[in-house]
């Protein structure tokens, strides 16, 4: 059997709208609130047997907006977690690939493998269930490298912030 993934990203938070990189734990924004609102509306016909979302304030929120009104287990796990980008302000697609980040953070490689790690688990323990999964910009784009068997060159030329090609939810089948 497979597994079907569907990634929905966060609703916006201010240091999102202000283009802020740290590693604080914002809350989503009014225009997040309304985002996940609308994504929710987008996605309520469809059938999840389970919500799992980064344990970042954020991306809770946005999964209790989208699915908190259905009777669906919400798990929350660290390893979904947006990159830790240790001191830095901004980020370095580039330079950050294989480097960490300065004073404690991770590299996208670093990411890359916990989302394996967590890809590994899930496809253990949910055999057959359709997930959605509320997270975060590195983890999505580790995603779609892992699941797509892309580059991470054309994971970050194909990023849909760069090329505002948001979608309600990314799709993907674990086998």
């Amino acid at each position: 059997m497979s597994i079907k993934i569907v990634y929905f990203a966060h609703g916006s938070t201010e240091a999102n709208e202000k283009e802020l990189v740290d590693n604080i734990d914002y809350p989503l924004s009014t225009l997040g609130i309304e985002q996940a609102t609308n994504q929710g509306n987008l996605v309520k016909n469809q059938d999840f047997d389970l919500v799992i979302t980064s344990d970042f304030t954020r991306a809770v929120q946005t999964a209790e907006i989208m699915f908190g009104d259905r009777n669906i287990l919400m798990i929350q796990d660290k390893r979904l977690r947006e990159i830790n980008v240790g001191i830095a302000n901004k980020i370095d697609d580039e330079l950050n690939l294989e480097t960490p980040f300065e004073g404690g953070g991770e590299s996208y490689l670093q990411v890359e493998k916990r989302i394996q790690d967590f890809l590994d688990d899930v496809k253990k323990k949910y055999d057959g269930k359709t997930i959605a999964i509320v997270t975060h910009r590195i983890p999505q784009l580790s995603f779609e490298k892992i699941m797509n068997e892309k580059s991470w060159k054309q994971v970050l030329l194909e990023d849909w912030r760069k090329t505002k090609s948001w979608k309600p939810g990314w799709k993907y089948i674990l086998n």
